[in-house]
């Protein structure tokens, strides 16, 4: 969540575009904690996070008003099964349609460059199904899946030796009393200085580190190596209370856990076979 969130203002200086991650597991996995931990970066969680319910023209007004930040969008089962995918690929591309007033005048396109950190019981393809659309791959490549019910303690790996229910809640009442500081300060660091350079260089030495067999897997590699460095970068700013590396490991796991999901062969072959096999 954190390294989700710091990744946004880092996407336009190392030339990766945007796109999301979605966390899957079921109720009370701690999604929604992890959610509101990432919104907490940049403000108070319950007015910065958004819904998925809500039209395409919303949703560009308010990924366009969190541009170089976080989208954070919960519950995707309030979204509309035959847009999903749609609203996938507008989040992702970072450009609205330009639309006339009624006074017909041309209102400017909305642009923006972010990741949306989203939730759902059900992946993006899974509930595009109900709508009657079939799985797009690219969609899942813009929106992807990131398994939140399968961890040590279901979305987290570690509660540092307190209960489930002290964890979240200890976790849930300090996002609501600090909030807003993390996101400040690490843009304050990375403005501080001309690391345009230094920055571009330590992002190609992370993402040299993810395996990538296929231009499909790549844009997903991209995403997860700016998380992982936009993590290393709070933990060397001293904002993450992390050892050095932690972000790197993490993001490094989801991407393989990814990899073994879908394989790193062509998704599009992948689904067509899929069809046909449902088909037969």
């Amino acid at each position: 969540g954190g390294g989700c969130a710091l990744a946004g203002p880092l996407l336009s200086l190392v030339g990766v575009n945007g796109g999301g991650v979605h966390l899957v597991g079921d109720s009370s996995s701690g999604k929604s904690l992890a959610q509101l931990i990432g919104a907490s970066v940049w403000g108070d969680p319950g007015v910065f996070a958004a819904s998925w319910d809500m039209t395409k023209g919303g949703l560009e007004i308010e990924a366009a008003s969190r541009n170089d930040t976080l989208l954070s969008l919960d519950e995707i089962k309030r979204a509309d099964p035959r847009r999903v995918q749609e609203m996938a690929y507008a989040l992702a591309n970072g450009q609205g349609k330009g639309t006339m007033t009624r006074e017909r005048e041309g209102r400017a396109k909305l642009h923006w460059r972010l990741l949306t950190l989203s939730s759902g019981e059900r992946s993006l393809s899974e509930h595009a199904a109900i709508g009657g659309n079939p799985a797009h791959a690219g969609a899942e490549l813009r929106m992807v899946d990131v398994n939140a019910g399968t961890r040590t303690h279901r979305a987290f790996d570690e509660l540092h030796g307190m209960t489930g229910e002290d964890f979240h809640r200890a976790l849930t009442v300090a996002t609501v009393k600090h909030f807003g500081h993390m996101g400040v300060a690490f843009v304050e660091r990375l403005t501080s200085g001309d690391e345009r350079d230094g920055l571009l260089k330590a992002f190609a030495k992370v993402r040299g580190q993810f395996a990538v067999e296929s231009a499909q897997a790549g844009r997903v590699a991209d995403r997860f190596a700016v998380i992982a460095l936009a993590g290393e970068m709070a933990i060397a700013y001293g904002l993450l209370p992390w050892p050095a590396g932690t972000s790197l490991v993490d993001s490094l796991q989801l991407y393989r856990e990814w990899l073994e999901r879908v394989g790193n062969g062509n998704a599009e072959d992948r689904q067509i076979l899929a069809g046909i096999t449902s088909f037969i």
